[in-house]
């Protein structure tokens, strides 16, 4: 299996699969918090960089961006400000990802932005090989907004 999946979504994955292990609601920092404590996003030196417009590291906003585009697919609820919860959709989105990950139709192999870590959390029968798709040192996030929320 060749299929690429895009960055935004590996990162609304990420960020789901967050959401569902904490249980309840959270705060943005609570949840890029436990998804850095687990080790759960392949973060690279130039991910740790401040962005031009904020002192935050970039992958901390790409995972709030991904946060916000799970909002407007009605993954996540947006009943107050910073609170951080997984909807029944967003329940049974992640569901179909897992499983769909599990039985092959999806290839965790594909998922650069996944660390092993979080591969065999998703299977645990995951095994590293050299077909795993690498991190590109190319510039952050190239994917269009519309095209990442239509892979969900």
């Amino acid at each position: 299996m060749s299929t690429w999946y895009p960055r935004r979504s590996q990162e609304v994955f990420i960020v789901l699969f967050a959401l569902d292990d904490l249980g309840g609601d959270n705060t943005r920092r609570a949840v890029i918090d436990h998804i850095s404590k687990e080790g759960w996003y392949e973060v690279t030196a130039d991910d740790l960089a401040p962005t031009a417009t904020s002192l935050e590291s970039r992958y901390r906003i790409d995972l709030a961006w991904a946060r916000k585009d799970a909002v407007l697919r009605d993954c996540i609820n947006n009943l107050e400000r910073n609170a951080w919860g997984l909807s029944r959709r967003g329940h049974d989105v992640l569901d179909r990802w897992i499983a769909a990950f599990r039985c092959g139709r999806l290839d965790l192999r594909q998922c650069e932005f996944f660390s092993l870590k979080l591969k065999q959390r998703i299977d645990p029968r995951f095994e590293p090989s050299l077909n795993d798709r690498q991190r590109s040192r190319a510039p952050a996030f190239s994917v269009s907004h519309a095209y990442a929320v239509a892979a969900f």
